[in-house]
């Protein structure tokens, strides 16, 4: 016999619902368990849309055990936007469930590992913004793609937005990831955001790097732009150089550029100084 939602929730108390509760128990287990309260609540409300529940599944009820139904995740989607903030988890475990062959991503995530399982994934595109994520974390982004050396493999278009310089995010500075997913057809990055601090000193005023960009193959042949907006800079073959920095200046400036047909890679960042 199905029990009412009074029933189930009372059914210790009145002494004859242990069996009916026993059995949405094992419903209660069988509910993917979602970190973030914001995709919980996302993901229960879109794959809910013109669902029809087959005998014994009662979706209100199963939803008020925690979580999201398993069954809803049968649904099949061409494309998925959910928003993840970072006042709460902003963990994309869950997400991993979906069907879809297009995820557009909104929002303050910062392990994307769980959404490399999405194997009919064709399209993803990653919106970034700054502030601060989940359990006091200051910075979010991402400094390489390594979430990528696991799945994806049928994706052909890939776009990445990060944020600005004014976030003090990690800008995405390695991209070589991308070398290991020959499917690609497509790929645009623009970063924005903060490198590793450097030190100066009154009597050392003055700093060099060599190509600090890693490219992926899809950019074989293509040339790094690279410039600033500091008076001091330089570049000469890729060799990068401030010298006779103002004191007390807080950070240099670094932009870059690279296109080589379908792929475009951009950056504007910021390398914070600290004076010794």
């Amino acid at each position: 016999m199905k029990l009412g939602r009074k029933m189930v929730i009372g059914g210790v108390l009145l002494g004859f619902g242990l069996v009916g509760f026993s059995g949405k128990a094992e419903a209660y287990y069988g509910n993917v368990q979602v970190p973030s309260y914001t995709l919980t609540n996302y993901l229960n409300e879109e794959l809910s849309i013109g669902f029809v529940p087959e005998e014994g599944q009662d979706l209100e009820l199963d939803q008020s055990y925690g979580g999201v139904p398993r069954y809803l995740f049968e649904k099949e989607f061409l494309s998925f936007e959910p928003r993840i903030m970072g006042y709460e988890s902003s963990s994309l475990e869950g997400l991993q469930n979906v069907d879809t062959k297009k995820l557009v991503l909104h929002g303050q995530p910062y392990d994307f590992n769980p959404i490399a399982n999405i194997w009919r994934l064709e399209e993803l595109e990653i919106y970034l913004v700054g502030g601060h994520g989940y359990g006091g974390r200051a910075k979010t982004g991402s400094q390489d793609l390594s979430f990528m050396r696991q799945g994806f493999v049928n994706l052909k278009t890939f776009k990445y937005e990060q944020g600005d310089s004014a976030d003090a995010t990690n800008a995405l500075l390695d991209v070589s990831e991308l070398s290991d997913h020959p499917s690609l057809e497509q790929v645009d990055i623009k970063t924005a955001g903060g490198m590793q601090s450097i030190s100066m000193r009154s009597g050392y005023r003055k700093y060099e790097v060599f190509n600090p960009i890693v490219l992926s193959s899809q950019f074989e042949g293509a040339e790094i732009v690279y410039s600033s907006t500091d008076a001091t800079f330089t570049n000469t073959d890729g060799l990068l150089k401030w010298n006779a920095v103002p004191q007390d200046t807080e950070y240099l400036n670094l932009s870059w550029t690279v296109t080589q047909g379908a792929f475009h890679y951009e950056g504007d960042v910021q390398i914070p100084i600290d004076w010794k």
